[in-house]
């Protein structure tokens, strides 16, 4: 338990320290892409000049419903709602009426198809007991999805020994419409160059950020039409020739899709005197979340950024 209240601190920090540090907005550069792609980033920008009607139109609602009922432990889902500060979240009532003291975390979650951040979800339910939980959705992960209007959610749950952290059953996947399922096709934000097309998984380099709270950061498009889940990471990853650390960990499951980021940190952008981004090159691995099998390895990939 102590590990995951550590990582749970740090996500939290993390959260408030690129949402409340300087207002600065991190410098944008397209990664180099075909004619093409080109074509896709322009029509992408055509889309994103009229959001505000849907705005306007304010969040669908849920039919409140039991969506998890296992071993004693029932999830009932209760209406879709906004903090101010935490953005947009699914309340949900988690009752208890076992013997057994539970705690429930949510494994992965997805919208409109799309993974979300989900480390800031856990649950500790006594015996005979019951708690009102929300399970906030990242706003940086909506913007960055396209995501205007949620349509559905789909979520895996695993419940865990909160004593002995030991998992007691799980995962198990809900899904749950709202009432504007289907109402609209959920765009793919796959504009860019394509660094990776094979095995039932698609990895688009969007652009780079430089002068991030953390450094500078690689967005990515992955899409997985795979029937298994994949956990993608990078390695042997150089900037301007110098070798440097990428952070990245971007798990897809299998009919869905991701934008992520692979973050190098500032201190080794200091340490080799790089000052802009100018070429890049990696290469990526997948593997099975569930057995650590390696699915994908890829020779070095180059790509470049536009100045």
């Amino acid at each position: 338990m102590k590990k995951r209240w550590i990582a749970l601190l740090l996500a939290l920090g993390m959260i408030w320290t690129l949402s409340a540090c300087t207002g600065e907005t991190p410098s944008r550069k397209p990664i180099q892409e075909d004619e093409a792609g080109g074509q896709q980033q322009e029509q992408a920008g055509k889309e994103e000049e009229q959001p505000e009607e849907k705005e306007e139109q304010g969040l669908p609602t849920v039919e409140k419903q039991v969506v998890l009922d296992q071993d004693g432990l029932m999830v009932t889902a209760v209406e879709l709602a906004e903090d101010p500060i935490w953005g947009i979240g699914l309340k949900l009532l988690v009752e208890n009426n076992s013997q057994q003291n539970y705690a429930l975390r949510c494994d992965t979650l997805a919208v409109n198809g799309y993974m979300m951040s989900t480390s800031l979800f856990s649950a500790d339910v006594s015996a005979g007991k019951k708690a009102n939980e929300t399970m906030y959705f990242s706003d940086g992960d909506l913007e960055a999805a396209g995501i205007e209007t949620i349509m559905d959610i789909t979520a895996r749950f695993t419940a865990y020994d909160p004593d002995s952290y030991e998992d007691l059953w799980g995962p198990v996947e809900v899904t749950l419409p709202t009432s504007a399922a289907g109402s609209e096709k959920q765009p793919a934000m796959d504009q860019g160059k394509e660094l990776y097309h094979q095995n039932g998984v698609r990895i688009v380099g969007s652009y780079v950020e430089e002068d991030t709270f953390w450094g500078a950061g690689v967005v990515l498009f992955v899409e997985n039409t795979g029937e298994e889940d994949v956990v993608i990471s990078c390695d042997d990853m150089s900037v301007n020739g110098f070798m440097v650390t990428p952070y990245f960990h971007c798990q897809v499951n299998a009919a869905c899709r991701a934008v992520s980021h692979i973050t190098v940190m500032e201190s080794d952008m200091e340490a080799n005197g790089i000052q802009a981004v100018e070429n890049i090159q990696l290469a990526f691995r997948g593997y099975s979340p569930d057995s650590y099998d390696t699915l994908f390895e890829t020779d070095p990939v180059d790509f470049s950024v536009a100045q």
